[in-house]
């Protein structure tokens, strides 16, 4: 099996996984349900912020394949030949994540206008609790964190990836995945934590609203994988990992 055949694959459980970011009300003081109420919407249009950044996504997923080309090109083409028995497979799928993770941290650059809005409504709500308001800072730190985070020198890692006939997973690659990791958790922690509060304090008219964000989840998870799909061939491609 060729290096770029098991690489897809790689990606492709990514993409399918979404590995590339509502339970009922409880009693709660006045104060927590209006805030709350502003806080489903300012989820809303975040949400709906990210969703309208898809044609920001190709531009920058563009621009980095582009990067590719020019500092590395086809840089694993000899590799790409190589039998799936002489290749090690915990490389290969290690460097196809951190494409994977690369292609997540592109996309999330747009993610910055949308995720300040949001951030400047909520810093701007009162809560009955002062663990209410530490758990939305959390929130908002660890995805600013998130979406701060920059693509890995793939070139590197992809010439020591050759230089070892897809032998031994490159340490940049490792150091990248473990950051990624460690950020992303701590993303989907305060994410959830968020969504418990805006669950605890929700009334039933802010069901549409909360509708209009599920919906809106959908739509962004298919249009990141969409672009996910679209860019993974171009990355690999400008690598020299074509089929």
């Amino acid at each position: 099996m060729e290096l770029s055949t098991k690489i897809r694959k790689v990606l492709a459980a990514l993409i399918a996984a979404g590995a590339l970011i509502v339970p009922s009300a409880a009693i709660a003081a006045p104060v927590d349900m209006t805030s709350d109420h502003v806080a489903l919407r300012a989820y809303q249009r975040y949400f709906s912020g990210l969703v309208s950044q898809a044609p920001a996504w190709r531009r920058d997923g563009d621009a980095f394949v582009a990067s590719i080309s020019g500092s590395c090109p086809n840089v694993l083409a000899a590799v790409n030949l190589l039998p799936a028995s002489s290749v090690n497979k915990g490389a290969v799928t290690s460097f196809g994540e951190e494409i994977g993770a690369d292609l997540g941290a592109v996309a999330n650059v747009s993610s910055r206008v949308p995720l300040g809005n949001m951030a400047k409504t909520l810093s701007g709500l009162r809560w009955s609790s002062h663990q209410t308001s530490e758990q939305i800072k959390r929130f908002l730190a660890a995805t600013r964190k998130l979406v701060r985070l920059a693509p890995s020198d793939v070139c590197a890692d992809a010439r020591v990836l050759a230089a070892s006939n897809a032998q031994v997973t490159p340490p940049g690659t490792l150091r990248f995945l473990a950051t990624v990791g460690r950020v992303s958790s701590a993303a989907r922690a305060g994410g959830s934590a968020f969504e418990t509060i805006l669950a605890r304090f929700q009334t039933a008219a802010d069901r549409p609203v909360i509708d209009g964000i599920n919906r809106l989840k959908h739509r962004l998870t298919s249009a990141l994988r969409a672009f996910a799909t679209a860019e993974v061939g171009k990355v690999l491609s400008a690598l020299g990992l074509s089929a």
